[in-house]
């Protein structure tokens, strides 16, 4: 299974995920969502701020089709935000 990185600002991945459960690793607790085929670790703050923007959590995203991204953010010198959105929206 490949890890994917969304490191840069305008990084993006289009998925349905088959997996959605909270691991802890070397940077604590992330959220892992997977197709099968790709893996995406997110911290696990961001994901669930994101998720619960959406009406989701981790059992209720599964089946589903969503975009995952990095968006600009306005402090200077601070990584971008992770955003959530359903594919096509």
């Amino acid at each position: 299974m490949a890890i994917l990185k969304l490191q840069n600002e305008g990084d993006s991945h289009t998925m349905t995920v088959t997996e959605c459960k909270t691991v802890t690793g070397n940077y604590g607790e992330q959220v892992l969502f997977s197709d099968g085929t790709d893996a995406l670790y997110l911290p696990k703050q961001s994901a669930d701020r994101q998720l619960d923007r959406l009406g989701l959590d981790e059992s209720s995203v599964v089946g589903m089709n969503l975009t995952f991204s990095r968006d600009p953010n306005p402090k200077k010198g601070a990584k971008p935000y992770w955003w959530i959105s359903y594919a096509g929206a």
